[in-house]
């Protein structure tokens, strides 16, 4: 669903009212997961809920929406039981190693980019040409 809304500028969703509230269950129960995390100093306290959904599911939502070349790059079955297995407990213990951290001492939100450092502009890809 979001690579497809994204092809198309995510217009459908910015028009929904519902699609938005689906996702606010989600993120708020993340909210409350870090709170909790924070009250017993176990998680480190600089976490977005946002930003920590978004980690989540670029590293689970990746790996199967793109399994089919991955497997053929790397000739390897990506989605047998085992693997998928694998690779929920790999992502668990990226996002747990990223939640137990030391807090860096610049945080992300103070940090910019150094003047003369640009940001590439992608264009747009041409689904007719078949890329």
């Amino acid at each position: 669903l979001l690579h497809s809304a994204n092809l198309h500028g995510a217009r459908h969703v910015r028009r929904s009212a519902r699609i938005p509230q689906l996702y606010n269950p989600l993120v708020g129960t993340i909210r409350e997961l870090l709170e909790r995390g924070q009250r017993e100093g176990r998680f480190r306290e600089d976490v977005d809920p946002v930003d920590l959904y978004i980690s989540i599911t670029s590293l689970t939502a990746h790996y199967v929406s793109h399994h089919h070349t991955f497997e053929a790059l790397f000739d390897r079955k990506l989605m047998t039981p085992a693997r998928v297995r694998a690779r929920l407990e790999h992502a668990a213990d990226m996002v747990l190693g990223y939640l137990t951290a030391r807090e860096p001492k610049r945080k992300a939100k103070t940090r910019s980019l150094p003047q003369q450092a640009t940001v590439p502009k992608f264009a747009a890809i041409d689904s007719e040409a078949g890329y």
